[in-house]
């Protein structure tokens, strides 16, 4: 009779012992699921999301910037501050030569400007004017694929430099990392900031026509040379 007692008190405490044993298995489980799933969606987010690379000093920084070590900025006028209210325009759309004119006009003439050593200078272009650049390839590429409806391109070909101009966008916007707060509006939302803190453009434009007119100048003075020296001779 006691052990018989003994053993029934003793059966809550093996069930008692078998219920956290398959509790614990089952918490251990769950951790391994949960462990696996949070690998995976780091191993995603690291395939996609770029990761920003370190530059430790002014001299990486440099050579970064150009392999030209003489040429680390164009030097031009302060760029003052200037308030932009942002609305939708009724400029710079898709269709229509007008269209096309206001686009190609935010690149003054071909982009370039030109730096370096005096009668030894190289062509570059500024970011901005890049930039701008690209959007108009990218509607020129939209335009192409809209008129030629009975004749498309396949869904995996993208010309080769629309794809640049996405990528080359894409890791500009990265790289200011603008955290304006934007108010939402309209349905479906839209977001604009009221007015936005820029930089005065309009001198960017002043001096990139002062340096291809200078630029231009040059070439014409020493085009005209050579050929008085072939006339001469």
């Amino acid at each position: 009779m006691r052990f018989g007692n003994i053993a029934e008190q003793g059966q809550p405490i093996r069930l008692v012992a078998l219920v956290l044993i398959c509790g614990a298995i089952g918490l251990q489980t769950r951790c391994l699921i949960w462990i696996q799933h949070s690998r995976q969606s780091l191993s995603v987010q690291s395939r996609f999301t770029p990761s920003p690379k370190v530059l430790v000093n002014s001299q990486l920084l440099s050579d970064a910037r150009s392999s030209d070590q003489s040429i680390d900025a164009w030097q031009i006028p302060a760029l003052n501050p200037v308030l932009m209210a942002f609305e939708d325009s009724v400029h710079y759309g898709i269709h229509g030569s007008v269209a096309k004119a206001e686009w190609d006009s935010l690149v003054p003439r071909d982009g370039l400007i030109y730096l370096g050593e005096q009668d030894s200078e190289r062509p570059f272009m500024i970011s901005m004017f890049h930039e701008l650049r690209c959007l108009g390839i990218i509607r020129d590429g939209l335009l192409a694929r809209w008129k030629d409806v009975d004749n498309p391109l396949p869904s995996d070909e993208t010309p080769v430099v629309i794809r640049h101009c996405l990528n080359y966008l894409r890791q500009m916007i990265t790289c200011r990392c603008d955290i304006v707060v934007e108010s939402l509006m309209g349905m479906p939302s839209t977001g604009y900031p009221d007015l936005y803190l820029c930089k005065d453009w309009s001198v960017v434009y002043d001096e990139a026509l002062k340096n291809q007119q200078l630029y231009a100048t040059k070439t014409s003075n020493c085009e005209l040379r050579l050929f008085s020296n072939g006339h001469e001779t």
